[in-house]
């Protein structure tokens, strides 16, 4: 048997592995740079690997808190519509006979500025127009026929007033929009603090329809107990805004408010 190495050095191998078997060294041969290539590629695909899992959990809690979802109702939200319909509905006086009032209203608010604009009679011959609010962070300004007033609450206090704190999500249900379109909503009811007067009333009940990620709102009610033996009265209120939408849209609407509320003495 011939054994040699790349030098002609004997190699000790105590097996016979036949006289026409040559046992070539190669211990000193090694390729380091395919080596380190290997390494740098396999440490790469393990920080690949390891990106990919940590982008996906935080995105997927970045989705968790986009979508907002909650057990109570969540308000302050950016949203708008223009075009939408406040109604009130009255007792009678007999048995499930009602009359009915509705009006158009728009709503706009930007829960980042902390500002809202809702504005109550949306005729364009302005027949229809009872009231604008314009509320804003520290102050709230309601103009009218007579003229425009100021009230020392803002955007905070103006949403505590519509009474939202205590309802809370009762199931996912659809509802009817404009002609046969329906979308699925967040069903959200509850009574109103105590210190909550709509209409100068406490209202007995508070129902919201959101959006199923909560990102916005498609109605809000108030229903009325009656308080007088002869069936009258204020039974609901509801605001209704099938076409609303996330997010601020025309903001050029806060640069409506008359410059004669700016006007007056605090």
């Amino acid at each position: 048997m011939s054994v040699v190495s790349g030098k002609d050095r004997p190699i000790l191998d105590d097996f016979d592995y036949g006289d026409d078997v040559s046992i070539i060294d190669r211990s000193e041969n090694v390729d380091w740079t395919k080596i380190i290539i290997k390494i740098c590629l396999g440490l790469l695909f393990i920080g690949f690997a390891t990106g990919c899992i940590i982008y996906s959990v935080i995105t997927s809690k970045e989705d968790e808190h986009v979508s907002t979802n909650s057990t109570f109702f969540v308000f302050d939200v950016s949203q708008h519509c223009d075009n939408g319909t406040l109604t009130w509905t009255n007792r009678t006086g007999s048995v499930n006979d009602y009359d009915k009032v509705s009006t158009g209203i728009a709503w706009l608010q930007d829960a980042q500025r902390k500002r809202l604009y809702h504005r109550i009679g949306i005729a364009s011959d302005n027949k229809d127009w009872l009231v604008t609010h314009y509320v804003f962070m520290n102050h709230t300004f309601f103009v009218d026929r007579n003229g425009c007033s100021r009230v020392t609450y803002g955007y905070d206090e103006y949403l505590h007033r519509m009474g939202f704190q205590n309802i809370t999500m009762q199931r996912t249900e659809s509802i009817g929009l404009e002609g046969e379109q329906s979308v699925k909503v967040n069903f959200f009811e509850g009574e109103p603090a105590k210190d909550i007067q709509i209409e100068g009333m406490h209202p007995a009940i508070v129902r919201a329809y959101a959006h199923p990620d909560n990102r916005f709102v498609y109605a809000w009610e108030y229903v009325f107990a009656t308080n007088n033996q002869d069936q009258t009265g204020l039974f609901r209120k509801d605001y209704w805004f099938p076409d609303m939408k996330p997010g601020v849209d025309d903001e050029g609407v806060f640069e409506e408010l008359p410059s004669s509320c700016y006007k007056q003495t605090t």
